[in-house]
This record gives C-alpha cells, structure tokens and sequence, in this order.
C-alpha cells in the first residue's frame, strides 16, 4: 500500500527507528503511541503498515501515505509488543481522513487521521503542535523518534523503538533541494554520527508515527514520519509533517470524520447478538442474530446434510423420525462494502427415541381396588439415548386389546389421583393404560403400559 516516492535522489516513505532503543514498557511509557494494521478482503489477514498518535479519545494522527482508499484498518494501542494475538488492545477503524492537498509524488501535505469506532476510555489522548507553537517548534533542537518499525538490520520491532534526534534542516536542504523539503511545512530530524558519517532516524514501519519535542514545559507531536533515504538510506535525515502548520486542517479533518463514519464507513460488519440454531417440533431454525447498523446484507445458508444443501430458508424441516445421527450445519455471512463476517453453527440431531424397557404403572397386581385419593405412578420406559423427554396421559378403555388413546382420557402427567371424578369417568371402562411418549429432535415414540383392570367403588 505504501509506494515508494518517485525522485532522483531515491527518497521513499519512512516507517521505523534505525540505531534506536527499545521501549520495554511501551504500555505505560507511550501508551498513546499506536501501531496501524491494515487488511482487505482476501488478503489473508492483517499487516501492521504504520504508526500513528492517539490525539482524541477516537482519533489517531498519523500519515496520508498510510490511508488507502478500501480497505480495513485496526489500531492497537496500550501494548508492550507489536502482537497480534492481543485482541484487547485492538481498536476498529469507521473512518478515515487525508488531507485533501497531499500529493503522493513527493509526499506534500503528507497528513491524515483515522477514527476508531467507538471512543476509548483506557487511553488518555497525546497533546499535539498548534499554529501559536511554530516559533517554539523551530526553535527547539531537541526531538525524539518513536515507532513500530524495522531496524537498520531489517528487523521486525518487538518493542516500541526510540531514538533522540535534532534538527537538521541545512542537511535536508542540501540532501532533497528545496523541491521536495519545505521548511513551512516539513521538519527534518535526525542525529548525525560524524565518525560513522550516518544519521539515525526513520526505517520502514514508522511512517505517520510521532516526533516528540518539548513545548514550553509540555511534550507535544510535532511531527509525522514522513519520508526518507530509499531502503532506509541512513546517510539522510527524516523528514516530519510539520503538525503545527495544519491545525486547521485537523480540525476540519476531524469534523470530515464524523460524517465519514456514517456516509462512508470503512469498518468490518459487526454482530451485536450471536447467531444460533433453535430447534422445535420437526423444524430447525437458524437465527441470524443482531448485526450492526454498517452491515448491508445478511445471509443465511445450510451446507449439511445434503438434502439441504444450499438452502436460503431460515427455517428447513426434519424428518418425521431419523434412524441415524444427522449433522445439521448453517451459515450467516454479515457483509457490506468492506468485506464479510461469517458463522458456522451445527447441531445434531440424535436417533429417534427407541425403548429398551416397556412402561409401567406402579402396582403389583393387574387388578387393583383403590382407594380414594391413592396416587398412581406411571413409570418410563429406559431410552436407548439420554437426550429424550417424556411426557405422560392416562386413559380408560372398555377393552383389553384396544387402542388407549381412543378411550377416555383421565388425566396428563405421570401421577393420577384416584377420585370420585375418575371413578365416574371410568364406569364401563374398567382398563386403565399410561402411554408416554418420548420425544427429542429425532421424532417421537409412544410407548403405551400393559393395562392395569381397576374395581370400584373404592376400598374403605
């Protein structure tokens, strides 16, 4: 994403420290100090590019040349490490901003701004240059470098690097030509080692990230990594935006965010309530959960088993009974400009109830006389699988062989109560059955008691 700048003296976008040190404490030293990834769709992940400044609860400062036109960025800030696997640390990225006058030929007006998708609170913000700081800012000697990028041996940072520099405006004249370093709107920095005749400086990984220098008793950015020697050519100084100069053009860079956000959001989509599979009587369904407001289009798609393959319905139907487990898998893709978000979500269903053992009423004869208010018990049957719920009616019939559930029925739950009221509902239907039927989402079996003949009236 970052092109190299196309002059004769072989000058190319600045992105790290080069004879620095190590910041080993970055989280507590220079929270505020973010490192830029960047990523698109079917770039196989994300890659950290630049540095930045967090100058408002939301905002980071950092180059033009870092800001692409698609795709996502994410900053990390309050880390120790350059790691990837520190989600927490990670923000997202809604909007971002360049200075509408850069020019990427030779990196004029070389400034922009990214806005993180919701302020954030565990970082405080970086004080930055202001138009009523540029005589203080040219007058200062002292600076210092920071930034996540290589080495002068081309090693990837760890830790946070820092290096002091100083001004070094007659170089960069002599070096780049008043065609390429402006000393309105640009700073050149760096510290110049006579006896190894280099210069330490900026390197690849840096570019956008802070210069530092203290103004009138407050540390302020008054700087953005801009450009350098090609490959790191360290017998050149860094040149820096010149942060002071375009105060207004963050301010109104800022405002550009705002409206960014909403008209032209560049975050990934979002999901604000997990997708999941609800099952019901002979149906699955798979819900789509709760995206954000960015998201431009949610689909739903099964891809097991195969008899429904490829199907867009919410909802798809189950076999009256299933004689083998079945694997059910969906799939909700959240999607919009900037790329997608998927989830997968599988359920099995289990083999239709089967009983190993029969059902049965609590009583030790097959011909009983009750007593008023004696509570009977329907016993389950023992399922092959464990995930099987039972539910339970009671019924009266006038036959030994016929159908339950075409006589009377008595009474639902696993208990009855013998009353007056049974007594009477059972005159001429002296047989009483329990039938459970057992359910789970791989149908249902109903599995009926041997019959139970009962005697009125009632024992005293």
């Amino acid at each position: 994403m970052i092109l190299a700048l196309s002059v004769s003296l072989g000058a190319t976008p600045a992105k790290g420290v080069v004879f620095g040190e190590e910041i080993i404490s970055a989280s507590t030293q220079y929270p505020w100090v973010a490192s830029i990834w960047y990523g698109y769709e079917g770039s196989g992940g994300y890659q950290q590019i630049c540095t930045g400044s967090l100058i408002a609860p939301d905002v980071v400062l950092t180059a033009a040349h870092c800001i692409s036109d698609v795709g996502v960025y994410y900053v990390q800030l309050g880390s120790d490490t350059l790691d990837p696997n520190n989600t927490a640390a990670f923000y997202e990225v809604d909007a971002a901003w360049k200075n509408p006058r850069y020019k990427r030929k030779n990196l004029i007006n070389d400034i922009g701004l990214l806005k993180l998708t919701k302020p954030q609170s565990v970082v405080t913000p970086m004080a930055y240059a202001r138009k009523k700081d540029s005589a203080a800012v040219a007058k200062t000697t002292n600076l210092e470098i920071l930034g996540w990028g290589i080495n002068q041996a081309g090693e990837e940072a760890t830790y946070l690097r820092y290096t002091k520099v100083k001004q070094q405006r007659q170089a960069a004249l002599s070096r780049y030509t008043t065609k390429y370093f402006n000393q309105n709107t640009m700073i050149a920095a760096g510290k110049y080692l006579k006896r190894e005749r280099i210069y330490t400086g900026a390197c690849n990984g840096d570019s956008g990230g802070p210069l530092l220098a203290n103004i009138k008793g407050e540390t302020k950015v008054v700087g953005i990594t801009s450009y350098g020697g090609r490959s790191c050519n360290i017998k050149a100084p860094t040149v820096f935006t010149n942060v002071a100069y375009y105060e207004k053009d963050i301010e109104k860079g800022m405002a550009t965010l705002l409206k960014s956000a909403v008209v032209l959001n560049r975050a990934m989509p979002a999901i604000t309530a997990e997708p999941s599979i609800s099952a019901s009587t002979g149906s699955l369904t798979c819900n789509a959960g709760q995206w954000s407001a960015n998201t431009t289009k949610v689909e739903i798609q099964w891809t097991a088993p195969w008899a429904i393959w490829k199907s867009t319905s919410p909802t798809v139907t189950l076999p009256s009974r299933t004689y083998t487990a079945t694997k059910y898998t969906c799939v909700v893709t959240g999607s919009n400009r900037n790329g997608k978000i998927t989830r997968e979500l599988s359920v099995t269903v289990p083999v239709g109830p089967t009983a190993v053992t029969s059902t049965d009423i609590d009583t030790t004869s097959w011909n009983i006389t009750p007593t008023l208010n004696q509570v009977l018990t329907c016993i389950p049957p023992t399922w092959r699988s464990g995930d099987v719920t039972n539910s339970f009616a009671w019924y009266a019939h006038n036959t030994v062989l016929g159908d339950p559930t075409q006589g009377t029925l008595l009474g639902q739950g696993n208990t009855l109560t013998m009353s007056e009221s049974i007594e009477s509902a059972m005159s001429g239907k002296p047989y009483l059955y329990c039938v459970v039927t057992g359910s789970n989402l791989g149908g249902t079996a109903v599995i009926s008691s041997f019959r139970v003949q009962v005697s009125f009236p009632f024992r005293r």
